[in-house]
């Protein structure tokens, strides 16, 4: 599943920690939203107001949706940029061969022919300026949504502190410390990935087949982390996705572009294997209470195993505190998915 709060690639915004205190929202969350406002000029206040369990649960579905809704967008902004660095080749290869007089070989007049009528090919620079606004309109969202469906305070302070343990024995303890709070917080982590649990039942029940939805809810997960690596990723390169030049540099440096999608590649192909095993045997299983219990423990394995591969894979390390907290949500979904 992705991380709980995909970081916008801001580098201003600061806050206060008796404000960070006050608020529903954790550090990172509420950082983006101070820059956010700075770089859009809103008057809009942050909201400081807690939110309840139930609320806090079904923001955490719109904040899935809102996942869901920028993986369209994420792969334009990849197809887009790929385009404009295809697109700037071929204008030098053109200011080349206007230069030296060079005529192009008979198989690439043919490959590159177009009729007179056709509209004009789009400038490499046009190419860029949509990339861009895609990818602008995806760190947008993100703001958006965790401005508007936030945590529960103490949800979010619990995942936080989990997110920042140092090691497993630390992050386990941070639990065992503040256990309501982190069943909170972690119960509106899995809740992001209802729309996903929803879509699958649906695919289910509709072709009557267990394989399908299995195979759509697997599949979900491989593209929420296949497509979901730009913004957190261009926030650790220091691209700001929320200025208009911050977002086209993004989107032209071609190193960055290619390792945020491989990155992606991996991630997705690893937790998607996951999904798709667990979400199998959960399938066969009986609707019993014992059942149920042995599949959570399934699903915290799978979840915790999957996610600290993934880290293996892309970063050599693991983060303690977001295995636990991915192993802690896949356990809570078990009975959904059984």
């Amino acid at each position: 599943a992705p991380e709980p709060f995909a970081e916008a690639a801001v580098t201003n915004g600061t806050v206060e920690e008796e404000e960070r205190n006050q608020s529903g929202f954790t550090q990172r969350q509420q950082a983006i939203l101070d820059a956010a406002q700075a770089r859009l000029g809103s008057g809009a206040p942050t909201p400081t107001d807690d939110v309840g369990f139930a609320e806090g649960l079904g923001n955490a579905g719109m904040r899935g949706l809102s996942n869901l809704r920028s993986i369209p967008d994420a792969m334009m902004a990849e197809d887009f940029a790929a385009l404009a660095d295809a697109r700037a080749a071929q204008e030098a290869r053109e200011a080349e061969r206007a230069r030296t007089g060079e005529q192009p070989g008979l198989l690439e007049r043919i490959a590159t022919w177009r009729p007179s009528w056709a509209a004009p090919l789009e400038s490499s620079e046009e190419l860029r300026g949509k990339a861009a606004g895609l990818a602008q309109g995806i760190a947008q969202r993100s703001v958006d949504a965790q401005q508007n469906y936030p945590m529960t305070q103490a949800g979010a302070q619990a995942i936080q502190e989990l997110s920042e343990a140092d090691g497993f024995i630390d992050g386990l303890g941070t639990v065992l410390t503040n256990p309501l709070a982190t069943a909170s917080g972690v119960a509106q982590v899995a809740a992001e990935q209802v729309p996903t649990i929803a879509g699958a039942g649906l695919a289910t029940a509709v072709t009557k087949n267990p394989t399908v939805g299995i195979g759509a809810f697997a599949g979900s997960g491989y593209a929420q982390e296949r497509f979901g690596q730009l913004v957190p990723e261009a926030s650790k390169e220091g691209y700001n996705l929320l200025d208009d030049q911050g977002a086209l540099d993004a989107v032209s440096d071609t190193e960055f572009m290619r390792d945020q999608a491989t990155r992606g590649q991996t991630r997705g192909a690893i937790i998607g294997a996951v999904d798709l095993v667990t979400a199998g045997l959960a399938s066969k299983a009986p609707l019993t209470l014992g059942s149920v219990g042995r599949q959570s423990a399934i699903q915290v394995g799978g979840g915790g195993g999957g996610e600290a591969a993934a880290q293996l894979a892309t970063d050599g390390e693991i983060q303690a505190g977001e295995v636990i907290i991915e192993a802690l949500a896949e356990g809570v979904s078990a009975p959904a998915d059984v």
